[in-house]
């Protein structure tokens, strides 16, 4: 169910086997709980028990009794079903929050355990998860985020501490890159320069270089001191 205020012009394309209601309700768009969006609409998923169910049922019913519409019902059935929207948008409007904060969670969760996937990305991401990549990329929006951005950047974090990390010293820039799923070299290089002001290998050779041991134990007494 999608919710517009009409103050603009509006096209909306559905596909040819669908059928279509459209009410337009007097009232102010104020009246309405609508996010503030290019559209300045919500799009409310129809659940049954709840008060998008219930609208969804009467605007069907109505549809059927009269497919000419319904101005004729009168101001006060105007009145009542401008009400059950705005109780609609109220109830998808904080719904919606901890929904898509919940999934904005679950997604980085879900990142972190796949950032060695060169092939992980909004769609793959949305699969897995059983959401529309519509929806994944709304979750991440709220958050003044971009999927493919988080991705990358969690991934560029990783190969950072690897490589501050003295017990991956022998491992090739480019091996580590990889591991993280930046199996580019060049392309990572740039990203490490972009993102923490200097090329990695650079930046490797200014962090801590492993110990050898062996080299700082002596031998006395038949014991060994580090």
């Amino acid at each position: 169910m999608l919710i517009l205020d009409n103050s603009g012009s509006l096209t909306v394309t559905v596909p040819d086997a669908s059928r279509t209601i459209a009410v337009l309700l007097p009232g102010e768009s104020g009246d309405l709980p609508l996010p503030t969006s290019p559209s300045g609409g919500l799009v409310i998923s129809v659940r049954r028990g709840s008060t998008s169910g219930i609208l969804a049922h009467i605007l069907r019913g109505l549809a059927e009794d009269d497919h000419g519409g319904f101005n004729e019902h009168g101001r006060r059935v105007c009145d009542q079903l401008t009400a059950i929207v705005r109780m609609a948008c109220a109830e998808e409007t904080a719904t919606g929050r901890s929904d898509v904060h919940a999934l904005f969670t679950a997604s980085t969760e879900a990142i972190e355990n796949r950032l060695w996937d060169e092939d992980l990305d909004a769609e793959a991401l949305a699969t897995r998860l059983n959401v529309s990549t519509r929806t994944l990329h709304r979750a991440f929006r709220a958050q003044g985020a971009t999927v493919s951005l988080w991705i990358r950047e969690r991934r560029l974090d990783r190969c950072r501490q690897d490589l501050q990390d003295p017990n991956f010293h022998h491992l090739p820039v480019g091996t580590i890159a990889a591991q993280w799923g930046l199996k580019d070299a060049a392309h990572f290089s740039r990203l490490f320069k972009a993102r923490f002001g200097e090329p990695p290998r650079k930046f490797r050779a200014a962090a801590p270089q492993p110990v050898d041991d062996f080299e700082h134990q002596i031998e006395a007494g038949g014991r060994i001191f580090a």
